[in-house]
């Protein structure tokens, strides 16, 4: 069976290959992540305030960053706005996991651990944990650049999603990263980004 193998390529000239990951399970995980919140009480729903319809009945509205709230409110906002930036935080991460052990699957430390004596030798501490150093090796010597880690997080992202990479689209994906990638970071993704499709015998 032949098996399409996506080429991402570093600010560096490293190619990457890379695959497609399952986004129904990422969507399930990220709902698992949602549910263990909710059980332990985080305040993901905004809080509420009331108000007076037309025909002198009582509704309760959802705050929102421009109405006005009294200093209980305000601190349930608060509360609310902490919870809400720790879950997408925790989605982030887990979004991560996916591409790292999915999407980046082929991506693994070399058998020969010569790549390691530079980072000894500049006084770092190797992880011991396979995990850990696996992570260590692909951000030290693969995706170097945080141009690099958006990257190829979005190229994994938007094969899952349609299969493809364009500009609108990228873009789109690009949200989660807009803390430290900003619009000339886009375009520069787009210029570098390559789409090498090679066949790969499987036998």
């Amino acid at each position: 069976m032949d098996i399409k193998t996506h080429v991402y390529v570093t600010v560096n000239g490293c190619e990457v290959a890379y695959q497609a990951i399952s986004m129904d399970a990422l969507r399930m995980s990220w709902g698992g992540i949602e549910k263990q919140y909710r059980e332990r009480g985080e305040p993901l729903d905004p809080p509420t305030y009331e108000i007076v319809t037309g025909g002198g009945g009582k509704m309760q509205e959802p705050h929102d960053a421009t109405t006005e709230k009294t200093p209980d409110e305000q601190a349930a906002w608060d509360a609310y706005q902490s919870a809400i930036r720790r879950l997408q935080d925790d989605k982030i991460a887990m979004q991560m996991k996916y591409i790292l052990e999915d999407g980046l699957g082929t991506l693994q430390v070399p058998e020969d651990d010569s790549w390691m004596e530079k980072h000894t030798q500049r006084l770092i501490e190797i992880p011991t944990d396979p995990d850990k150093l696996r992570e260590f090796y692909i951000v030290t010597e693969v995706l170097k650049t945080h141009d690099d880690v958006a990257g190829i997080t979005l190229s994994i992202m938007l094969l899952s999603q349609e299969g493809k990479v364009n500009e609108v689209a990228l873009e789109t994906a690009l949200e989660s990263f807009r803390g430290y990638v900003g619009r000339k970071g886009i375009k520069r993704l787009i210029n570098r980004q390559k789409q090498v499709e090679t066949q790969q015998q499987v036998v």
